[in-house]
């Protein structure tokens, strides 16, 4: 069975229903283990009903397990491939120095197991990873021209984090990764990953300016609700003003050297290029181009929108 570029991976009756494990040409990645696993923490953290406690607990331990048991490196549904010049050259979905996810996930697995040994052998033999947390945090905000979703993957983990992590020595390892967050991208305008920062800060005692970020927060938010490109709804004054930003376009280079066209610093949510993609972690570097652009669709902007809001409401922020 496929479907566009997924095929079925595996099919198997559970509770008289089959279910397909769709997976593409690379298999699953960790950006897809992470979205399930922190939702999955986050509805056990949030949600006090028993019953969806102990389900989440269940579906939590089969995904953490099989993580543990293929030792980190998921060779199963996607070899990787370095030597064949024929095809591109890829590695499986591994989480080789990755402390950051899987100091969450086992951290998260004795907060939820906390008689389980394993989960705590697991846990003590990956800690000193968090000591270099920051440092990869560091060299990724160097350079934010290539894969900006990746600081929508950090930002969902740290806010996992600051819900269950209590250990003060420990903390102090993350302060200091959002405090380098927060100097390289801070002026990002992106109320989300802001929102994020400035709710773990209050969660960890960091020692951030949270009235600026606050302000941040608000102007770029209301700034966003606006698209009225995506709707071929553009007055001319916003072409124009939208034309200005798609003018500054220089060619950069990424730290490997590849050439990219980018605007110089980041624009308004307001005018960046419009995709499918999550309205927050869309690059902040690419505008839209509002004069040759045809937009066929609107902007699906309901949960880019509606998470800033509740994110903060529910830290009575």
């Amino acid at each position: 069975m496929s479907h566009g570029r997924l095929h079925t991976f595996r099919s198997k009756v559970i509770d008289g229903r089959t279910w397909h494990s769709f997976q593409g040409e690379k298999g699953v990645s960790r950006d897809q283990y992470m979205g399930v696993m922190t939702g999955l923490i986050n509805t056990y953290m949030y949600i006090d009903d028993p019953m969806i406690k102990n389900k989440v607990k269940k579906v939590y331990k089969h995904l953490l397990d099989y993580l543990i048991g293929t030792k980190w490196i998921i060779h199963e549904d996607h070899k990787g491939n370095l030597f064949d010049e024929s095809k591109e050259r890829s590695l499986p979905t591994h989480y080789a120095g990755n402390g950051l996810h899987k100091f969450t996930y086992l951290l998260a697995a004795m907060t939820m197991y906390p008689e389980n040994k394993k989960y705590k052998r697991e846990y003590n033999r990956f800690l000193p990873l968090v000591k270099m947390v920051w440092f990869n945090d560091y060299i990724s905000s160097l350079e934010p021209l290539d894969e900006y979703y990746s600081f929508n993957l950090k930002h969902t983990l740290y806010l996992t984090l600051a819900k269950i992590l209590k250990d003060k020595q420990i903390i102090k390892h993350f302060s200091k990764s959002l405090k380098v967050l927060e100097h390289f991208i801070g002026h990002h305008k992106n109320p989300y990953f802001s929102a994020i920062r400035l709710y773990a800060a209050n969660q960890f005692n960091i020692e951030l300016n949270t009235v600026e970020m606050k302000e941040d927060i608000t102007r770029n938010y209301n700034g966003a609700f606006y698209r009225a490109h995506n709707m071929n709804m553009a007055t001319e004054q916003e072409k124009e003003l939208a034309q200005v930003y798609y003018e500054k376009r220089i060619t950069a280079h990424t730290l490997g050297g590849t050439p990219l066209v980018r605007v110089p610093s980041p624009i308004p949510p307001r005018f960046r290029y419009s995709e499918l993609d999550f309205l927050w972690q869309r690059s902040p570097f690419i505008p839209v181009n509002m004069r040759n652009n045809t937009f066929t669709s609107g902007n699906i902007s309901g949960l880019d929108l509606h998470i800033v809001y509740w994110l903060l409401e529910a830290a009575n922020i």
